[in-house]
């Protein structure tokens, strides 16, 4: 079957700065163009991304900022203040995606032919919180084709940023007893940590480190 998506069709009801957390605990009632299975809006530079996995939703962004395009998956503020320690540290097995961030190697997510290289980021100017990251266009503006592209790969960058919060359990095991605000509601950390757990493995992607 073939998937078309055009940026003119999705409906423009995102927020100038919206960025979501890489998982939705609720449905988005705003309007959307459905395709393919993921749900889609607009905003001025970026398209976001919803994928349903009863009863989470995968959410990853499409940005076009300074001439390139990038899909991103945000893991959310709570790893922001490990940074400085997990540079100190330089590299633990037990966080493979982390510490290869840290020392600026690729993370290679493959689904049967296909190889993706995803970076791990930490806070900065453009994103508030540590995020999963590829770029896949240059280009001043998003276009049908790099919409489509992210339609394929968005998964692999979602993953990614799951797998990181699977590897911030390494360490505060066990988690704190503290509540966390999504989409309006408050869920204990332990919660949004199993769940990202349990979506990171119901994705086909797999991942190494080079």
């Amino acid at each position: 079957m073939t998937i078309k998506i055009r940026l003119s069709t999705i409906p423009h009801v995102l927020a100038d700065d919206e960025l979501p957390f890489v998982l939705g605990f609720a449905p988005d009632p705003r309007t959307c163009l459905e395709a393919g299975g993921g749900e889609y809006r607009r905003g001025i530079d970026r398209v976001s991304v919803s994928w349903k996995l009863e009863p989470l939703y995968l959410r990853a962004t499409i940005l076009n900022s300074g001439g390139s395009t990038h899909i991103i998956a945000s893991s959310g503020p709570i790893l922001n203040d490990w940074w400085p320690l997990l540079r100190r540290e330089g590299g633990n097995p037990t966080r493979p995606l982390l510490s290869a961030a840290v020392a600026g190697r690729p993370q290679t997510f493959k689904r049967d032919d296909v190889a993706i290289d995803i970076s791990i980021v930490p806070p900065g100017p453009l994103f508030e919180s540590t995020s999963a990251i590829v770029g896949i266009e240059r280009a001043d503006g998003l276009s049908d084709d790099s919409l489509l592209f992210a339609h394929a790969i968005s998964l692999s960058v979602i993953k990614a940023a799951l797998v990181v919060l699977e590897e911030y359990r390494t360490l505060v095991d066990p988690a704190p007893e503290l509540d966390v605000s999504a989409d309006g509601t408050s869920l204990p950390l332990s919660v949004v940590l199993d769940s990202a757990h349990a979506a990171a493995g119901a994705i086909d992607w797999t991942h190494s480190v080079s």
